[in-house]
């Protein structure tokens, strides 16, 4: 397949895999878990255990000791690409036809429906197809999004393009100068483990971002307040904010877009209440980085953020730490149950197994644990859940979720849709509902920050600074929103689908648009003469319209 498409392609990396276990021993104590059912067909995982398992079989599958055609790995196949299509293309061996967008009820079965993530090389998506609703909101008239149906099958305009090299548009740290992206390698076990791990789609781990950055919780020791006025929205009076920017005592490792949590400060003006986040606007250096005041987003514990007010010099430092939806809070244990509290809505369930790494104590980092209740607590802003456990170490820092969980066992695995707007799986789990948050699921909390791995700088956490504050990147300066956790807002799959899309990019405006920095040239994809789709759900900007009410 060629690699001329570039508008979204991932790079390759090595990132750690997960390790599976049927029972395991932490900290001395035997934890139950049941068969590792999160893995399909020969991509079942057995690392991690004595027991050889029932995927030996798979081996023979995909490898040759003496006579492999691959160049690595001993494949079977002259490429990873050919390999994975004898399965995944067609329904020869699996009920995904990844290259087709189809999929079947079994496998050499009949078609069942269209796949979440389009395909490769030709897609089902109904692009020109959506419609939107009047619904009146508080005597307010707006509008909703309604379904993006499955539609005829049509070549794909763009997709990631595997068994080629594309650029990898938004890779690296924000920096200062021009630079749009890096031309990468992209092959299906740049995203898939292939031989399992337990994670949803069995995706690879997210890597190097952030959010998998342990660290002792920063020490702020001054704060430099900076007015910025701006206009507020559907008013023709100004408001001025501030932009605070924090110092740190040791570099905090932060990207622009991330969500933090502060505390101990004083004035507490300048702390994130209990259950809510900051999010970082920019990080001038490794040592400081900043926070945009701004109305309506939940900064504020003590007496509230007067907009065109200061809260003053800092007279007693707190401590800032990373905040994402897989970031642990606190965990303890009173001898039967473990508790691992987060900063967010993780939209984890019952009966999922959840893999955590980073915890100080070590006996605190699991693999496999089976989630035996989950906390959410909306009104109070209480997450986390809960994991049967004889442990009673006392915690002292750090510790996140590694990678997506996948659906809990007994659940059966569904990958066909019928509505291509709603970017959540709801075969996979039920929509958490709560006073404060509604729609929060494991994959939509977790999937920008996977994106994102490689798509570092399109990372904008809700809060809408990074529209506001420039993030000191040249390319990417101001940027939507990309991360948020909740189902029907701004996240990645929400716009975008993972593997081919076949919406048309006709519009004046829409089929002119070049890269990110304005590259000379207009992306083509090559075998369809038309212009890059760049993975969207609608044709032109349709996406747009869906949510804005213009």
């Amino acid at each position: 397949m060629s690699g001329n498409i570039g508008s979204s392609a991932v790079g390759k990396r090595v990132i750690g895999l997960l390790v599976g276990a049927g029972a395991f021993v932490v900290g001395g104590v035997i934890l139950a878990a049941g068969p590792a059912m999160a893995d399909n067909g020969p991509h079942v995982s057995n690392a991690g255990t004595t027991a050889i398992g029932s995927s030996v079989d798979g081996c023979a599958g995909c490898h040759r000791l003496h006579a492999a055609k691959g160049a690595t790995n001993l494949l079977v196949n002259a490429s990873e690409e050919a390999l994975c299509a004898t399965c995944h293309e067609a329904g020869a061996g699996a009920t995904t036809d990844v290259f087709n967008g189809v999929g079947y009820n079994a496998v050499g079965g009949s078609t069942n429906g269209a796949l979440r993530g389009g395909g490769f090389n030709y897609a089902l998506i109904g692009t020109g197809s959506a419609t939107r609703s009047d619904i009146v909101t508080s005597g307010r008239l707006d509008k909703t999004a309604n379904m993006i149906p499955v539609g005829a099958s049509q070549v794909s305009t763009s997709a990631h393009a595997v068994g080629g090299t594309a650029t990898m548009w938004g890779s690296g740290a924000i920096n200062a100068s021009a630079n749009s992206g890096s031309t990468v390698a992209l092959e299906c076990t740049s995203c898939h483990d292939p031989h399992g791990n337990g994670n949803y789609r069995i995706l690879r781990p997210y890597g190097s971002l952030g959010a998998q950055t342990i660290q002792t919780p920063a020490t702020m020791v001054s704060v430099t307040s900076v007015a910025v006025t701006t206009d507020t929205v559907n008013s023709t009076s100004t408001q001025t904010k501030y932009v605070y920017t924090f110092t740190t005592g040791a570099a905090h490792g932060y990207v622009s877009g991330q969500p933090v949590f502060i505390s101990g400060v004083t004035p507490t003006a300048y702390n994130t209440s209990a259950g809510s986040t900051a999010t970082v606007a920019t990080a001038p250096t490794t040592t400081s980085f900043t926070v945009v005041n701004q109305a309506g987003v939940g900064y504020s514990a003590g007496p509230p953020i007067v907009d065109g007010v200061s809260p003053g010099a800092i007279t007693t430092s707190g401590t800032v730490a990373q905040a994402w939806p897989n970031t642990l809070k606190s965990v303890s244990g009173d001898g039967t149950t473990v508790t691992f509290n987060t900063y967010q809505p993780t939209g984890l369930v019952v009966g999922q197994y959840i893999t955590i790494t980073g915890v100080t104590p070590t006996a605190y980092n699991l693999t496999k644990a089976t989630i035996a209740s989950v906390i959410n607590d909306g009104t109070n802003k209480v997450y986390g859940f809960t994991v049967t456990s004889a442990l009673t170490n006392a915690y002292v820092a750090g510790g996140y979720i590694q990678g997506i969980p996948d659906v809990k066992a007994g659940v059966a695995k569904v990958y066909t849709i019928t509505n291509y707007w709603r970017s959540d799986d709801h075969n996979y789990t039920v929509p958490v509902t709560g006073a404060t948050t509604v729609g929060t699921s494991a994959v939509i909390a977790n999937i920008s920050q996977w994106c994102s791995t490689c798509h570092t700088r399109y990372m904008a956490s809700s809060g809408g600074t990074t529209r506001t504050a420039a993030s000191g990147d040249a390319v990417f300066t101001y940027r939507h929103t990309s991360g948020a956790i909740k189902e029907d807002s701004p996240n990645c799959l929400q716009c975008h689908v993972a593997h081919g899309s076949n919406a048309a990019m006709s519009g004046t405006f829409s089929g002119g648009l070049k890269g990110p920095n304005d590259e000379s040239a207009v992306s083509i994809r090559t075998v369809t003469g038309q212009t890059d789709s760049r993975l969207l759900r609608m044709d032109n900007r349709g996406i747009c319209i869906m949510c804005h009410n213009m």
